[in-house]
C-alpha cells in the first residue's frame, strides 16, 4: 500500500519539465508521508504549483487514526462513491514524483522495502484528487489531496498489487482539462502502460519513519526485511 513518495529534483528542473512555476518555498522532498505538504498542480490553478497536504494536515489527524481512505482513492471507487465522483468531475490534480516506496510481502511477518522509479530517474506525474475546507478555529482555507491508485502493471506487480495512477506526459494537461465526460478521465487512469520505462530496487526501511527526509532513504540496500534481517528475496 502506497504510503511514501519522493520528489527531489531542483525547482528549475521541475519548472522546465512541467512548464509551470514553482514557489520559492520548494525544497527536495525525499520521503513524503501522509499529512505532509507536497507540490501539486490543480485544474483550478493550472499555471503553477501549489502546496497541499497529503490526506489532511497534521493538526487534524492528531487525535484519530489516518486511514488510507483519506490519502488514497482507488480507481474502482471513482464512480461508486459520491465524493470521489464529484472530485473527478471538478477537483483533479497532478502530483509530481520521481519515485515511491512499497513493501513486498513475502510472509506473514516478513516484508521487504522497495523503491520504484523510472529507469531514467526523471520526474513523472501521478493523478490525484484535491479538496478544500474551512478550518472553523482559524478561519483558514485548508487544501488537501489524495493519490489515485490502480492495479499494478507487470514490473510494479513484482513488488505490490497496486500502484499510483501515473499519467503519460501526453495525458497530463488532458487530465487537468475541465468539461470532459467522466469516462474520458477514467480512461487515463490505467496501470502505467510504458512498463519498460520502470524499475525498482531494494532499499532501506528508513522511509517508514516519518520525519526522515534525506537522500539516505533513496540509497539501494541489500534485501532485508522490516527488522533488518537479510533475506534471499529480491
Amino acid at each position: 500500500m502506497l504510503e511514501r513518495f519522493s520528489i527531489t529534483s531542483p525547482a528549475e528542473v521541475l519548472e522546465k519539465r512541467f512548464e509551470r512555476e514553482m514557489p520559492k518555498a520548494y525544497k527536495p522532498l525525499y520521503n513524503i508521508a501522509p499529512t505532509e505538504l507536497a507540490p501539486v498542480v490543480t485544474n483550478d490553478s493550472p499555471k503553477g504549483f501549489s502546496f497541499f497536504y497529503w490526506g489532511e494536515r497534521p493538526e487534524t489527524g492528531r487525535n484519530r487514526r489516518l486511514t488510507p481512505k483519506l490519502y488514497l482513492a482507488g480507481h474502482d471507487t471513482l464512480q461508486t462513491k459520491a465524493t470521489n465522483r464529484n472530485a473527478l468531475k471538478s477537483r483533479r490534480c497532478l502530483v509530481p514524483a520521481d519515485g515511491f516506496f512499497e513493501w513486498k510481502v513475502i510472509g506473514k511477518k516478513t516484508r521487504i522495502p522497495y523503491r520504484i522509479h523510472m529507469q531514467d530517474k526523471l520526474s513523472f506525474a501521478m493523478a490525484g484528487l484535491w479538496d478544500e475546507y474551512l478550518d472553523e478555529d482559524s478561519g483558514e482555507m485548508i487544501h488537501t489531496f489524495r493519490l489515485i491508485t490502480t492495479p499494478a502493471n507487470k514490473p510494479v506487480g513484482m513488488v505490490t498489487e497496486t500502484m499510483p495512477a501515473i499519467l503519460t506526459r501526453e495525458m497530463e494537461d488532458q487530465w487537468l482539462k475541465d468539461g470532459q465526460e467522466p469516462e474520458q478521465y477514467l480512461e487515463m487512469l490505467q496501470p502505467y502502460p510504458k512498463e519498460s520505462e520502470m524499475d525498482y530496487y531494494t532499499c532501506t526501511a528508513m522511509f517508514s519513519k516519518k520525519g526522515v527526509n534525506g537522500p539516505e532513504v533513496l540509497r539501494p540496500a541489500p534485501s532485508a526485511d522490516q527488522h533488518g534481517n537479510l533475506t534471499l528475496f529480491s
